[in-house]
Order: structure tokens, then C-alpha cells, then sequence
């Protein structure tokens, strides 16, 4: 499977174990869980909501030339909201609770799952980074997870095997009818190219 199918997969993955995660959906309805939707201005009234998509992969090649390091930044979006009370500190600090919260809730919900944590040999590093926007019809905030995961790809080489078209008729031919003469074998070989 290519680095392409690699990330579309991962993606869907996990997408499909956070709908699956009770303690995902008690606070993100599943029909908010998306694989890579572009998030430029997303309106209060769709909040909260999880974006799932993958920035870049890079494969480094292991020893022999068949094998490669495949490694995926994946990224988790937890976007939430926060009803203005009037106190914008108040607001924000209750935003960022919300998201460090939501962001918990995911993170935790991958990362205690061993049929997630055996789909790779490693996951390498997880960060985290949260943006406020006070902007527009109210306050939203971002907290983004990243994860970098790594597995082996192997990439065989496409060697055609010449074998599996070749056709052999064996005649045998007797000479002579005493008990010791000899017999001759005339091959037919079709289906080889030389």
C-alpha cells in the first residue's frame, strides 16, 4: 500500500474509532466527526466538532531497499465554543478549559485503545496548540492534536515471472523393441521468451 492509501486510511481510522468513543460522542455528536473537511469559517451553531486530517508523510528507507520508516503527522482539530456572559477573561478561560477537555477526552480515547496503538510501531510524538478567536458571531477556540505515527512499508519489486507463461509437451520416443535400447525425449517449449 503507497503513503497516499497510508494516510487515507490512518484517517479513516480514526475517524471511525472517535465516532465509536462513548466518551468522544457525549461531547461531539458523530455527524460533527469529520475526515478532513476545510475548516476556514465554521459557524458557532455547528460546534463542537472534530476534523481528523493528515499535513505530510515521510518515508525513510530502512537498511534494505525493499523496507521503509513511514511516518504520518495526523492531526485532530477539537473546535468548541463559548456563549458570550459578558466577561471576555471569564470566556476565554472557560473556552480554554472546554478545549483542553475535548482535546483530553480524544487524545485519551486513542491512546487506551490497543487495537489503535497496534496499528503502529510507533507513535512518536504528541503536541498540542490552542487558538482563541473572538471574532465574528462568538467566541470559538481550536485546540489542534498531533500525532506523529510510524510504521514499515515494504516495496517489493515487480519482478514478472517468466515460469508461470511456459508451456512444456513431453513425447517420448523408444528406439528400437529390445529391453535395454534407449529412449529419446523431444521437449516442446512454448510460452518462453528468449
Amino acid at each position: 500500500m503507497g503513503a497516499q492509501n497510508d494516510r487515507k486510511a490512518a484517517r479513516q481510522d480514526v475517524v471511525t474509532r472517535l465516532k465509536a468513543a462513548s466518551t468522544v460522542t457525549a461531547k461531539v455528536p458523530t455527524a460533527r466527526i469529520y475526515d478532513s473537511r476545510i475548516t476556514t469559517v465554521i459557524p458557532v451553531g455547528q460546534l463542537p466538532m472534530l476534523n481528523v486530517y493528515t499535513s505530510e508523510t515521510e518515508e525513510r528507507r530502512r537498511g534494505a531497499a525493499i523496507f521503509f520508516d513511514v511516518i504520518h503527522k495526523l492531526h485532530i482539530e477539537c473546535f468548541e465554543t463559548q456563549t458570550p456572559t459578558g466577561d471576555a477573561g471569564a470566556d476565554d478561560a472557560s473556552l480554554a478549559g472546554k478545549l483542553d477537555d475535548l482535546a483530553e477526552v480524544v487524545q485519551s480515547a486513542l491512546m487506551t485503545d490497543p487495537a489503535f496503538l497496534a496499528l503502529y510501531e510507533v507513535i512518536d510524538t504528541i503536541r498540542s496548540e490552542v487558538v482563541l478567536d473572538g471574532s465574528g458571531d462568538g467566541r470559538r477556540g481550536l485546540c489542534r492534536l498531533s500525532f506523529d505515527i510510524k510504521h514499515t512499508a515494504q516495496y517489493d519489486p515487480a519482478t514478472p515471472d517468466d515460469l508461470e507463461q511456459m508451456q512444456i509437451d513431453v513425447n517420448l520416443i523408444e528406439n528400437g523393441t529390445a529391453p535395454d535400447s534407449d529412449i529419446d525425449a523431444e521437449l516442446d517449449i512454448t510460452g518462453l521468451d528468449t
